[in-house]
């Protein structure tokens, strides 16, 4: 459930809307980069088995590292958040059309810490269990009420050419290479690795977490492509699971299904917000000397204000900027990888394959085109980072 969000439920469905059943080859990228997290790091994470992720980076290599992963993640996390606030606030647009985005994701945004700011990470859990249940009663009737609507205009009938020309290969490939690497390092994830009873535990839930997420996202992305078979047409691809809820989907069950859309959306964003409090809390943990409830809902409410504020001036392109905020994450992958099976890496190779892999990411952003960046990013900027960091790690290593 930390995974099932729904600014990635909006952005594939999107592309299911754009570019038919072809776009299920999306779900694909949490199939194999999740499994890649099972059988690279979650028995690796639970042994650690530390506070915050970037606990880890500090112990391993040292302060500064620890400091650069810290702000980092950070960053990342707080450009997640922000585009989990933006997606449910289109969401709930069609439920609250006479208010405007900045209020209607305000009251969203003030509802959701207050579900779980007392219990923190067991009140999550607990919420993510509930949310995983009523996922898998309600997300099927999306796809047959979907696909048993009525039509609206002729059947629109894509050609699998044209399908693969509004959704490239090279694309779905690219994320799935930039998923892998990205993951691995997720703070919200690392929090539920180390509540695992043992790492036997997280190795199984995250080979689970990989089927569930990627059937789930299918499901989702397939009701979308059913809108498009139909004829709809929508001025904003992105609408179109909102579309679903408010216009597909039977008013008596509307209920329901939005309280579980805003319990998708809590579960992910109270799970990220806890995760960037543990940051702030380790990071500072020299200026704080009691680290009691009341600091943790402190900086939470501040984490939620920030991504408050930050949905509603930088976040346009829900998926875009999704991807956009993992090219730090990837920069990352080589330290942690060789921090867990690389006895010789070391804090100066780390800092040189951050820094190289996260200018090379941004460069492929700024040079090319939205759906061909993500190619050279995977194929030339994640690998760069890579070899810089082993020829770093040979280049300043300790010769005694």
């Amino acid at each position: 459930m930390t995974e099932l969000n729904t600014s990635t439920l909006l952005g594939f469905s999107t592309m299911g809307y754009v570019a038919g059943n072809w776009a299920v080859a999306l779900a694909t990228i949490f199939l194999f980069g999740l499994l890649f997290y099972a059988f690279t790091v979650a028995k690796k994470w639970k042994q650690y088995n530390g506070f915050t992720v970037t606990q880890y980076f500090n112990e391993r290599y040292n302060k500064t590292m620890g400091i650069i992963v810290a702000y980092i993640l950070f960053i990342a996390m707080l450009g997640f958040s922000a585009n989990y606030v933006k997606s449910l606030g289109l969401i709930f647009s069609t439920v609250l059309p006479h208010l405007s985005l900045w209020l209607t994701t305000a009251i969203l945004t003030l509802i959701m810490p207050a579900l779980t700011l007392r219990g923190g990470l067991v009140s999550i859990i607990r919420f993510d269990i509930f949310s995983f249940i009523m996922v898998l009663i309600l997300f099927p009737s999306w796809f047959w009420f979907s696909k048993h609507m009525p039509f609206h205009h002729h059947p629109v009938i894509l050609p699998f050419t044209e399908m693969q020309q509004r959704l490239p290969a090279t694309y779905v490939i690219s994320l799935v290479i930039i998923t892998m690497f990205t993951y691995i390092l997720a703070p919200w994830y690392g929090q539920k690795i180390f509540s695992a009873q043992k790492p036997r535990t997280a190795f199984i839930a995250m080979q689970f977490t990989a089927l569930f997420v990627f059937l789930l996202y299918v499901i989702g992305i397939l009701a979308a492509s059913q809108v498009l078979y139909h004829g709809v047409k929508l001025q904003d691809p992105q609408l179109v699971i909102p579309y679903i809820l408010g216009h597909v989907i039977p008013n008596d069950f509307k209920g329901i299904n939005y309280a579980v859309i805003f319990f998708i959306g809590a579960t992910t964003l109270t799970g990220i917000w806890s995760a960037m409090t543990a940051l702030l809390l380790t990071l500072w943990k020299k200026q704080i000397t009691h680290l009691d409830k009341k600091y943790s809902i402190l900086i939470t409410l501040v984490c939620a204000l920030l991504s408050y504020v930050l949905a509603n001036t930088f976040i346009d392109h829900i998926l875009d900027k999704l991807i956009l905020m993992n090219i730090p994450l990837s920069a990352l992958a080589f330290s942690l990888l060789a921090g867990f099976y690389w006895k010789k890496a070391n804090s100066t190779a780390a800092i040189i394959s951050t820094i190289i892999g996260t200018t090379a990411g941004i460069f492929c952003y700024l040079h090319f085109d939205r759906l061909h960046y993500t190619w050279y990013w995977a194929i030339y900027a994640i690998p760069l980072s890579f070899l810089s960091g082993i020829v770093s790690t040979y280049l300043t290593q300790n010769k005694k």
